[in-house]
C-alpha cells in the first residue's frame, strides 16, 4: 500500500472535504446527487476541469466515501495541475477502495513524479 505524505493521516486526509466551503453543505438528493456525477464526467470530457473538480467536490459531500468520485477528481486535479491536491484525492480514493482498478492502475512512476513535483 501507498504510504501518506509527511504529515497526513487518512482522517486528516478524508476531513479535507468535511471541512471545506463556508459551512456545511445543504444535503443532496439523490437525483442531485446523480446529475453532478453526470455533469461532472461531462466536464472531464469537455475538458473543463476546474468545473469537474466543483462538482465532483459537490458529490463528495453526498457520498464522502466514493472512491470513484475521489479517482475522477483526482484526475481533474492532475490536468489542472494541482499535484498535491491529485496525490491525496488518489490516496484517499486508494484507501476507502484498495482494489479500485484506476487506482491500482497508478504506477510507481506516477506516484513517484506526483511526490517530486509536490515534495
Amino acid at each position: 500500500m501507498w504510504g501518506l505524505p509527511e504529515g497526513r493521516d487518512k482522517e486528516s486526509l478524508l476531513e479535507l472535504d468535511r471541512i471545506s466551503g463556508s459551512g456545511s453543505p445543504a444535503a443532496l438528493s439523490k437525483a442531485e446527487f446523480l446529475e453532478r456525477v453526470r455533469r461532472s464526467n461531462q466536464a472531464c470530457q469537455q475538458g473543463e476541469f476546474a468545473l469537474a473538480v466543483r462538482l465532483y467536490t459537490e458529490a463528495l459531500t453526498a457520498d464522502p466515501q466514493n472512491c470513484i468520485l475521489y479517482s475522477n477528481r483526482s484526475a481533474a486535479y492532475l490536468r489542472l495541475g494541482q499535484h498535491a491536491k491529485a496525490l491525496d484525492d488518489a490516496i484517499k480514493a486508494r484507501l476507502i477502495n484498495p482494489k479500485w482498478p484506476k487506482v491500482r492502475r497508478l504506477t510507481f512512476d506516477d506516484l513517484t513524479a506526483l511526490i517530486v513535483v509536490v515534495g
